[in-house]
């Protein structure tokens, strides 16, 4: 509950020029993919989107949230704990989609 109510507290003291820079950096990556997708060659494209899933995939094991959810699962009850993750996720998720 922590961590939910942490992470809500951080996005919600997010200045709004930080918006700016994720939408200039979501538009320069959409350009850099877009400029490998246009050549004939596939195989760089395939291997852009494999080094990319694969970047995002380590920088995110082992985030705080997952290893508390592994922790409190082998103590507790899975059902209660998913519905624990669940009830904590579903608010910052909201919040980011609403803004």
């Amino acid at each position: 509950m922590y961590f939910g109510v942490n992470t809500l507290k951080e996005a919600w003291e997010l200045p709004e020029g930080e918006y700016s820079k994720m939408n200039e950096e979501r538009e320069d990556a959409e350009e850099a993919i877009s400029d490998v997708v246009a050549k004939e060659d596939n195989s760089e494209a395939f291997q852009l989107i494999l080094s990319t899933v694969a970047l995002v995939f380590l920088a995110e094991w082992g985030d705080k949230s997952q290893l508390s959810t592994i922790a409190l699962s082998a103590t507790y009850s899975p059902i209660s704990v998913m519905s624990g993750a669940v009830g904590g996720f579903l608010p910052i998720c909201l919040v980011r989609d609403l803004t």
